[in-house]
């Protein structure tokens, strides 16, 4: 029998403008599937860190930024997404801060064809265990 790895569907929110609702749409959408009962990972990409924010105080979330448990330290060290998931205080529902790091350094590392995103994505372990 055929062994099928469970992979997450994955939902991106995406909008160059700013003021779009992309953090409000994700925060919304990824709290009502975890209420729904499924294992939700959030991943901030965001510069500014308002998804961050809205799970976390602001204290924390300068922890996160100035810590490895953040997308940017992921990215930066070619490492593993495993080590920045953090759990907020809602059942089912985990997240990857961001950093204030994330930068015009963090744009130039992700574009021009570069597979460092799908790279640490397929490294992780962890995220086989969520639904979204």
């Amino acid at each position: 029998m055929k062994k099928t790895t469970k992979k997450p569907i994955i939902i991106a929110f995406v909008n160059n403008k700013g003021g779009s609702g992309k953090t409000t749409c994700c925060s919304n959408i990824g709290s009502s599937l975890s209420i729904d009962g499924k294992k939700t990972l959030l991943i901030d990409g965001d510069m500014q860190m308002n998804l961050t924010i809205s799970f976390f105080d602001e204290e924390q979330s300068a922890v996160f930024s100035s810590s490895g448990k953040n997308l940017f330290q992921a990215v930066v060290s070619r490492g593993s997404l495993d080590d920045c998931i953090v759990s907020t205080k809602y059942k089912g529902l985990d997240m990857i801060p961001a950093s204030y790091s994330l930068d015009k350094t963090f744009a130039e590392a992700v574009s021009d064809g570069d597979t460092v995103l799908s790279d640490i994505f397929a490294r992780s372990e962890k995220l086989k265990e969520y639904d979204y």
